[in-house]
C-alpha cells in the first residue's frame, strides 16, 4: 500500500483560502474556507479549543481530516453526512458532535452538474467550508 501524506499546498491570506492535498494514486479533496476565522479554526488548534473546548475541537479536526482524505463526499462515513439545499443552493452537512456541524458547498469554477440540474457530488473534489458550529445556531 502506498504511503500518502497531506501537503499544505497554499495559503491566501487575502482570500482566506487553504488547500490540502492528499498525494497518492487516489484523487484528493481541496478545502477552502469562506472566512479567515473558519480557516483559523481549522488550522490553529488552540483557537478551536477556545471556541469549542478540547473534546469538540478534536472531533472537528477529525471530521476535517476525513474530508481532506475523501475522494468525494460519498467517501465520508462518520458524522452523518447528508445533502441539503436552501433557495436552490446545494450544500453538505457533516456533524462533529450531536449538535455541531461543518457545512460546505462545491467550490469549482464550473460546478459538476447532473442532467437533472443538481450537483454531481461524485465529481466534486473542491469544497468551501461555509459554517462550523451549532447546527441551529
Amino acid at each position: 500500500m502506498k504511503n500518502f501524506y497531506i501537503e499544505l499546498m497554499r495559503w491566501s491570506t487575502s482570500c482566506g483560502i487553504v488547500a490540502q492535498k492528499i498525494k497518492s494514486n487516489f484523487s484528493w479533496m481541496e478545502i477552502a474556507f469562506l472566512t479567515r476565522h473558519l480557516r483559523d479554526l481549522s488550522l490553529k488548534g488552540e483557537l478551536a479549543i477556545l471556541e469549542f473546548g478540547e473534546e469538540l475541537a478534536a472531533k472537528f479536526h477529525n471530521r476535517l481530516a476525513d474530508l481532506a482524505a475523501a475522494n468525494n463526499v460519498y467517501d465520508l462515513i462518520a458524522g452523518k453526512p447528508r445533502h441539503g439545499a436552501d433557495e436552490g443552493k446545494e450544500f453538505y452537512i457533516v456533524n462533529f458532535s450531536k449538535d455541531h456541524v461543518m457545512v460546505f458547498v462545491p467550490n469549482h469554477i464550473k460546478i459538476p452538474m447532473l442532467d437533472l440540474g443538481i450537483v454531481d457530488w461524485s465529481k466534486v473534489n473542491r469544497v468551501k467550508v461555509i459554517k462550523v458550529g451549532e447546527e441551529n445556531g
